[in-house]
């Protein structure tokens, strides 16, 4: 019989091992005492980590639970199947716009892995992707749509209220930014 916790950790291990194949810095597993991050990274010794929450699965589905990390963070899923095993790299708010209420274990949020495809992420490069420069519009963009996106979401589970969903978010947002840049 397997154990649950020690699939988890497993996933845990692996993730750090790729990071460490690839020069990085890694701190972790954390345990249990440290919700939301399962592992620090970083670039060079002594500069800002990462912080990164592993989950794993071997089905259709995958478990979250309660999204963490607030935006500085990564979400690491673990797929296992009998084809090996397959990464993606979430920030939380990709992780919250595709996560769904009631499908992971125990009822809790989760996301389906069908979802997951444009995140695939094997060698786990995009935690440390050169952040892209941005036009004065999509700064103005990134401000405004977390506060409309907060808006149109239920507070309990973090899914959109009635009549809304991310297209319209956005297109709301991308209204309320071209006004603000008049």
């Amino acid at each position: 019989m397997k154990n649950g916790n020690n699939i988890g950790l497993a996933a845990e291990y692996r993730v750090c091992a790729k990071f460490l194949d690839r020069g990085l810095f890694c701190s972790g597993p954390l345990g249990y005492n440290c919700p939301g991050i399962d592992i620090l990274v970083a670039k060079k010794a002594n500069s800002t980590p990462k912080q990164i929450e592993v989950k794993t699965t071997n089905s259709s589905t995958c478990t979250i639970g309660k999204i963490h990390l607030g935006k500085k963070g990564y979400y690491v899923i673990e797929r296992r199947s009998q084809k090996g095993l397959q990464y993606y790299t979430l920030t939380p708010d990709e992780l919250r716009d595709i996560a769904e209420d009631r499908i992971g274990i125990g009822q809790k949020i989760g996301v389906k892995v069908s979802k997951l495809k444009k995140y695939r992420d094997d060698n786990l490069m995009r935690v440390f992707s050169a952040p892209k420069k941005r036009t004065p519009y999509w700064k103005a963009w990134y401000e405004i749509r977390p506060e409309i996106d907060r808006k149109a979401r239920k507070k309990r589970c973090g899914n959109y209220k009635s009549g809304w969903n991310i297209g319209k978010v956005n297109k709301l947002a991308h209204k309320e930014t071209k006004k603000r840049m008049k």
